[in-house]
């Protein structure tokens, strides 16, 4: 398996995959119902505002994509969204990650390999002074892999997410370092 880490501040690797791809990718997920906010089966017309949306966020700055792409299959295997947790210069500091891993390639340490890339990409290109993740309770395989990054649980919102009929607590877990990493 070659898979190569990409980081995107152009638009120009998540360009290289199309809307429908992008579709495909997201759709696995939500299929498997995994601990994601987002439910709703996604259309081609819905990843091409996506990947509008995105681009304009790389290029003003607010987010940095790091995707990691199996080069033999030319497939998407994980990606790591790091991004301005607001657009106000005095807050522009405060940074959030998004992670998601496909299926086949779980178990791997991708996630933990795309994390790291996007902590060091925090510090290095985007100044970060604060750094956390969120996760929906009960998805354990996440607290676990923050956990031994270095995230400790900061804040707890009882019942914020309404995952497929079932009410969960989200976790935001604070980036405290830890020399694991």
């Amino acid at each position: 398996m070659a898979v190569k880490f990409y980081i995107d501040t152009t638009g120009d690797v998540i360009g290289r995959f199309s809307p429908k791809e992008w579709a495909d990718w997201i759709n696995s997920f939500l299929k498997e119902k995994v601990f994601f906010v987002l439910q709703t089966l996604q259309t081609v017309e819905d990843q091409i505002k996506w990947l509008e949306k995105k681009v304009n966020e790389l290029r003003e700055g607010k987010t940095i994509m790091i995707i990691a792409v199996d080069e033999q299959k030319r497939r998407i295997v994980g990606t790591c969204e790091v991004r301005r947790a607001s657009s106000m210069l005095a807050e522009q500091h405060n940074i959030t990650f998004g992670l998601a891993i496909h299926r086949d390639y779980r178990g791997r340490g991708m996630g933990k390999k795309l994390l790291k890339k996007g902590i060091e990409v925090a510090k290095r290109c985007m100044k970060a002074k604060n750094m956390w993740i969120e996760y929906i309770d009960g998805n354990d395989v996440a607290k676990h892999l923050y956990e031994s990054l270095g995230f400790v649980e900061w804040c707890r919102l009882p019942k914020y997410v309404k995952h497929y009929g079932k009410y969960r607590d989200m976790v935001k877990m604070l980036y405290v370092g830890n020399k694991k990493t």
